[in-house]
């Protein structure tokens, strides 16, 4: 399901992001939940615009972690992104602010602290 539906949608992502080398939708995501990116890299924070662009586009909004790796990496397998998302992170300068439990909810009556 996740190659017939890369195989549909690439092209479409490549009209609208050219840098886009390939994409995978991984078993472990359930086809949705996850997605695999790779990318030819120019300049920095490309890799947010990317992941803030294919979250606005359609259904990929439903989905919940969105990696990209340079275009070295073969997204289509699994182990060798995960290894190289895990040697190469620093979480705190590499994911979305205010993306903690405790911050998207503004009408929580709790105190900022307790939320965490």
């Amino acid at each position: 399901i996740g190659g017939a539906s890369v195989k549909l949608f690439l092209p479409i992502f490549k009209m609208n992001f050219p840098e886009i080398v390939d994409i995978a939708l991984p078993a472990e995501g359930v086809f949705h939940n996850l997605v695999f990116v790779s990318i030819k890299k120019t300049y920095p924070m490309q890799a947010y615009k990317i992941m803030h662009g294919l979250w606005g586009m359609g259904q990929m909004m439903f989905t919940k972690y969105i990696v990209v790796v340079d275009d070295d990496v073969d997204v289509h397998n699994t182990s060798e992104v995960l290894f190289r998302l895990c040697a190469n992170m620093f979480a705190v300068w590499l994911c979305v602010p205010g993306a903690r439990p405790g911050r998207s909810r503004p009408a929580d009556p709790r105190p900022a602290r307790s939320r965490v």
